[in-house]
């Protein structure tokens, strides 16, 4: 018996070893990200494919986040007033979204991402 279960256990180790996967990146849904206007007043923007988050650094204060689906029907709008939010994309169903932020200058920093 003691061999029964070595055996297996080798067995479960190799079979591990050979899917194992040191690659972060989730390759069956990639997340396009571009941003159409208002970079100037981006300190970082990035994709954080392991935490599936859309994250927005500024230097002014961000006033409200708008998020509208691709036919243009708004899907939230929030009052963010901080410098920096993240944007958590499993709240998200499949399709094309643009993110509005509208900044404390009057700026509006405007991007698409499709899910």
């Amino acid at each position: 018996m003691k061999k029964i279960n070595i055996t297996l256990i080798a067995v479960l180790f190799a079979i591990t070893g050979i899917f194992a996967n040191n690659n972060p990146l989730n390759e069956k849904n990639p997340v396009p990200f571009e941003i159409i206007s208002g970079a100037d007043q981006l300190v970082s923007f990035e994709m954080d494919v392991e935490n599936n988050q859309i994250n927005f650094e500024t230097a002014n204060e961000i006033n409200f986040l708008q998020v509208l689906k691709e036919d243009g029907t708004l899907e939230y709008q929030l009052p963010v007033m901080s410098n920096s939010i993240n944007i958590d994309l499993e709240e998200f169903e499949n399709g094309e979204y643009q993110v509005n932020l509208l900044i404390s200058n009057d700026t509006m920093v405007s991007s698409t991402f499709r899910k």
